[in-house]
């Protein structure tokens, strides 16, 4: 039998004596490359208008070319944020104001945000219980005769069930894009995520696997789109004669979402690095996960079918009638012992003011102005079941990028939760 005060939660030794050191993928070879552009004096050459420099400089136009050469598509299109990457996605596609743009209540307010910019309504689907993207049945039966796209997250580090999103927008004549902000170099049946939709894109903020400090990166074979979110990055001022005439008039509604010099030489340093950060987070994971698969009650990462994962978030999910103890009161034993980077729930998107009960009818959200009355009031009082289980009760994750966890450090990890799981009656009777 053991004894309460082993638990650190209770006064005994921590597991993790010593928090672990931060990680950035940020070294000497990145200060060099930012070097060189500083000596240049050119941190950015974008002019507003048509012209040689439309495109951006050297560095922006170089990080381009390495990432549709490494990602295997046809146009990259670099971006001050991948924020102002969804934002310019969801316009390339041309919707008109008051349409349906299906995602998934599981991910950064953006992806939701970026749609009501456009006058678009969200409209949000429930999720899959094990691997947190979108549930291939509930967008289905979300869609309506507005609906024009799905913005399918590719969360955590793995993708989507994408094939199954093409049969839908084909079926229904939709389009897709893919937010792989969280994922990149994610392969299912050996295409990279975000590189089978009409328009995908990455995300380098400083705790992403690429980071230049802010920036992100679009992605797609179309070349329609590709000018039009050229168009939309750099103001939109300029009309490209190889735009289809009857399509498009002078002018779109752009704005200065134009990725710096300096940004784009870090981000290109650090696409050389991604594979080896990638895999070094695989390892880790990997030998976490054995260490605690056997844990009644705890279910560890599950990968869908002809998936890999790259693990910006390793997520976690508690059978709380099994074990007898909430959530909240094993993560705060675990914390106690040490273990850093834990994080309760994740997001409930479409319980958030800006989309729920809050709004009116004519309120101040044009968009649910421009559909009937009937769908708005169903659209803000939606109930999705298993995202809103999931938050409220069962799923914490481990910020796995943020760490670049070794042997020992995954040992002691792995220590402290078979520490918890041993004291589960402590837990339960205090």
């Amino acid at each position: 039998m053991t004894s309460k005060n082993n638990l650190a939660l209770f006064g005994g030794k921590k597991v993790i004596a010593a928090p672990f050191k931060n990680f950035s993928t940020i070294d000497e070879s990145d200060e060099i490359a930012a070097m060189q552009v500083l000596k240049s004096k050119k941190l950015s050459q974008y002019i507003g208008d048509k012209g040689e420099f439309f495109l951006g400089g050297k560095e922006v136009l170089g990080l381009e070319n390495k990432f549709a050469r490494f990602f295997g598509v046809d146009h990259a299109i670099a971006v001050n944020s991948w924020t102002s990457g969804l934002w310019a996605s969801i316009g390339a596609l041309g919707l008109e104001p008051g349409s349906e743009v299906i995602t998934s209540p599981w991910t950064m307010a953006a992806t939701a945000t970026t749609i009501l910019h456009w006058n678009l309504i969200p409209v949000f689907s429930d999720i899959d219980p094990k691997t947190f993207n979108l549930d291939i049945d509930s967008v289905e039966s979300n869609i309506s005769t507005n609906t024009r796209a799905i913005v399918s997250p590719d969360i955590f580090g793995q993708s989507a069930n994408i094939e199954s999103l093409i049969r839908l927008c084909k079926k229904y004549d939709l389009k897709l894009i893919s937010d792989s902000a969280q994922s990149p170099m994610a392969t299912r049946n050996g295409y990279f995520a975000g590189t089978n939709s009409d328009i995908g894109g990455f995300s380098f903020n400083y705790h992403k696997h690429i980071q230049s400090g802010e920036g992100g990166m679009i992605v797609t074979n179309n070349s329609f789109y590709a000018e039009r979110l050229q168009l939309l990055r750099n103001h939109g001022e300029v009309y490209l004669s190889r735009l289809p005439k009857n399509q498009w008039q002078y002018g779109i509604l752009g704005m200065n979402m134009r990725l710096g010099e300096i940004e784009s030489a870090i981000a290109a340093n650090q696409l050389d690095k991604l594979e080896n950060s990638v895999n070094s987070r695989r390892q880790s994971a990997e030998a976490f996960t054995k260490g605690i698969i056997n844990l009644n009650g705890l279910r560890t990462p599950v990968l869908d079918h002809g998936n890999d994962h790259v693990y910006y978030v390793l997520g976690l999910d508690l059978d709380i009638e099994l074990l007898g103890v909430k959530r909240e009161r094993l993560v705060s034993a675990l914390k106690s012992e040490g273990v850093m980077a834990l994080e309760v729930g994740y997001q409930n998107l479409h319980k958030l003011p800006l989309f729920g009960e809050q709004l009116t009818y004519k309120g101040n959200a044009l968009p649910y102005s421009l559909i009937s009355r009937k769908r708005a009031n169903y659209l803000k009082h939606q109930t999705l079941p298993v995202a809103e289980s999931l938050h409220n009760k069962s799923f914490f994750g481990i910020g796995w990028c943020v760490f670049d966890y070794n042997k020992s450090e995954v040992e002691l990890l792995v220590e402290a939760f078979q520490k918890i799981w041993s004291n589960l009656e402590h837990l339960r009777s205090d």
